[in-house]
């Protein structure tokens, strides 16, 4: 068999064997995590033109398509929480379904932005912070709007958020 042969046969046992590699190459990640890391800080630094050009494709994906940030989101979410210790058990269809119809902050009424960080940008908020990140304890609020939660200073806004809080918030029987 000569290499443009190989390569060939190499191709296709691929595309029939992608389960088995996707299988294989999780396995490997897992078990050579700082190895895995390493190679990809590498490559990123050797590439950047290629990392910024996945971001920027990813971005505007996300303006668009709700579930990618949504996706997006909860690996941030998951990671946030493994490092503070926060007990989360929701998916990325948990937030996907707390983003509003409207595509409006419910708070403050403002228009959502999924993707970049601005003041508007979407973000997943702790209805009740000390549940945890848990179906039916999350909403998506604009950046300033769950900023404002921790430290709001007038009192119209505080009344807009204290607004949304009440009507999410499950009163008990």
């Amino acid at each position: 068999m000569n290499r443009s042969e190989n390569k060939i046969y190499q191709r296709l046992w691929r595309e029939k064997n992608k389960e088995r590699l996707r299988t294989y190459e999780k396995l490997y990640r897992a078990k050579n995590r700082e190895k895995t890391i390493f190679a990809t800080r590498k490559w990123q630094k050797k590439n950047p033109d290629k990392v910024r050009e996945t971001n920027n494709r990813w971005r505007e994906r996300c303006k668009t398509d709700m579930k990618t940030w949504a996706r997006h989101t909860l690996s941030s979410v998951r990671s946030h929480c493994k490092k503070d210790g926060i007990k989360y058990a929701i998916t990325w269809e948990h937030i996907f379904q707390a983003i509003p119809t409207d595509k409006l902050c419910p708070a403050l009424g403002v228009p959502l932005v999924f993707s970049g960080l601005t003041p508007n940008s979407a973000t997943v908020d702790k209805i009740i912070p000390n549940k945890g990140y848990i179906p039916n304890n999350i909403g998506v609020l604009s950046c300033r709007a769950n900023v404002m939660k921790h430290n709001a200073t007038h009192p119209d806004e505080l009344r807009k958020i204290a607004d949304y809080m009440e009507s999410r918030i499950i009163q008990p029987r």
